[in-house]
Formats: structure tokens, C-alpha cells, sequence
């Protein structure tokens, strides 16, 4: 991997800060936090969801620093390893409408989030700008990882990052959606 996919990758996730932060920065807490239909968040839950799965790699970064992350046996196998990190940056196509359930620890908060949920989430985009710098030599060596939610899920750190980005940006376009309605 080159200092070019690096920059389009800072670039990629300081593009989505700006348009969470165009997008809602205007809004007071009570604008980010209506619920439209009992079963489709707020523009505040869609972006606490995205800080929580970002953070959710956090742990996954630090074992493979340490030199400890234990994988199991189907990550020995690139096909695999491919095929399923391609699975998963497809399923969080920013252009694709399917609704999908997430994971109890993806789940945002049910309650009231703080009005400055938009600076918050700037400010977590920093975090995430800084380990992915952090970690490029682990990229350059194609490291697999796993799924923070299911350890059988193996993809390469390079389509972790993409998959993060992605993620990002779906739930951003599903957050201005709302300001639609």
C-alpha cells in the first residue's frame, strides 16, 4: 500500500466529517435526536452507531500491535480471507438501501445523545485519521483481522479500513435522509 491509498483514505474520512459536520452542525439536540418512526434512528443515533463500531476496532488494533491477535485456522486461507472482506464492504455500500439488523454492541443509544454529538463525532474522526497512520506497517504486511463481534468474520486490515469508511458514509446519507421527511 502507497502514501496515495493512505491520503485517500484521510481524505475519504475528512470528507465525511465535513459533510456530517455541514449536514447537522446547524441542528440543536432536539432536531438530532427526533425519531421519525419507532424503527429508524436519528440523525444522532446514526452517528453514535458509527462511533461505536469505529471504537469497537480499537481493541482489535491494539492485540495486533502487541503481536497477539490469534486467528482461527480459515484466515490461513487468502481466498477466504478475500472473499469475505468483500462480502462486507458490500453489505455497508453506501448506495445500497437493504435495511440490515446490526449487533447489540452497534446498537446507539436509546436515550437522549448529547447535543454536541456532532463534535464528538468530529473529534473521533481525528482518533480514527491517527490509527490509521498508526497502523499502516501492519497494512503493508496485509495483516487479517477479525470482526469485532465474531471472531470467524476475517478480512484484511486494509478492507477493515475501507469497510469503516463505507459504513461511515451510509449511515451519513441515512442521516440526511431523514432531514427529508
Amino acid at each position: 500500500m502507497g502514501k496515495s491509498t493512505l491520503q485517500n483514505w484521510i481524505d475519504r474520512i475528512d470528507s465525511n466529517t465535513q459533510l456530517v459536520v455541514s449536514s447537522f452542525g446547524h441542528l440543536d439536540g432536539d432536531a438530532l435526536n427526533k425519531k421519525y418512526a419507532q424503527d429508524v434512528w436519528s440523525i444522532a443515533q446514526n452517528l453514535d452507531h458509527i462511533i461505536r463500531i469505529n471504537s469497537s476496532y480499537e481493541p482489535i488494533i491494539a492485540v495486533v500491535k502487541s503481536g497477539k491477535l490469534r486467528l482461527p485456522q480459515i484466515a490461513r486461507f487468502p481466498p477466504y480471507v478475500r472473499w469475505m472482506g468483500k462480502m462486507i464492504l458490500n453489505s455497508v455500500d453506501p448506495q445500497r438501501h437493504t435495511k440490515m439488523k446490526t449487533f447489540l454492541i452497534w446498537q446507539p443509544s436509546q436515550s437522549h445523545i448529547s447535543a454536541d454529538i456532532v463534535m464528538i463525532f468530529s473529534a473521533h474522526q481525528d482518533q480514527l485519521k491517527q490509527w490509521i497512520v498508526a497502523v499502516q506497517d501492519f497494512v503493508d504486511k496485509d495483516v487479517v483481522i477479525h470482526s469485532p463481534v465474531n471472531r470467524f468474520v476475517v478480512y484484511s486490515l486494509a478492507t477493515a479500513i475501507e469497510i469503516i469508511i463505507s459504513h461511515e458514509l451510509r449511515h451519513i446519507y441515512q442521516a440526511q435522509e431523514l432531514q427529508s421527511i
